[in-house]
């Protein structure tokens, strides 16, 4: 898959973060989970792009999943 695939079907959000484990960072990326629905139903595919590891994504992945939506 590359971005230009993905540009030619919908548009695309594409959210740079720098640390996993940042806590402005996760506060931001649980706002953007909160509301990925109606960018779904706006025809916006969104995409994050970090340097960390897959470790790191799949612990924060987890965490975010517990957490508690911002609604």
């Amino acid at each position: 898959m590359t971005a230009s695939s993905l540009w030619r079907e919908k548009n695309l959000l594409v959210i740079f973060y720098p640390f996993a484990f940042s806590t402005i960072c996760q506060d931001e990326m649980c706002l953007v989970r909160d509301d990925v629905g109606e960018y779904a139903t706006s025809g916006v595919q969104v995409v994050g792009v970090s340097t960390d590891t897959p470790f790191a994504h799949r612990n924060t992945y987890t965490a975010m999943s517990a957490a508690p939506n911002s609604e």
